[in-house]
């Protein structure tokens, strides 16, 4: 996948509001419906942008050892990627 790739994945309706929740949730494992609650997306959009950001291997999901419950967090990637966002924000 080349650099344009990238960004037009990242451009998606709620891609960089995830990453941005996560980051503000700094090491901890995020519920599915904490992340959709606080983002207020349509579940197509939230669906489709972390099946993306999963696929990007900027967010992972956790399964909980029952299996009942999953959580997601950013990957070593994904908070790199939240540093960027966060000092090109702090610019504008």
């Amino acid at each position: 996948m080349n650099n344009l790739e990238k960004l037009k994945n990242l451009e998606q309706t709620g891609t960089l509001r995830i990453i941005s929740f996560l980051k503000s949730r700094e090491g901890e494992k995020v519920r599915p419906s904490a992340i959709q609650k606080a983002l207020d997306i349509s579940n197509d959009a939230y669906y489709s942008a972390r099946n993306r950001l999963i696929d990007l291997e900027v967010i992972e999901k956790i399964d909980d050892k029952y299996k009942t419950m999953s959580y997601f967090k950013l990957t070593t990637k994904g908070e790199k990627i939240a540093v960027f966002v966060y000092k090109l924000l702090e610019e504008l």
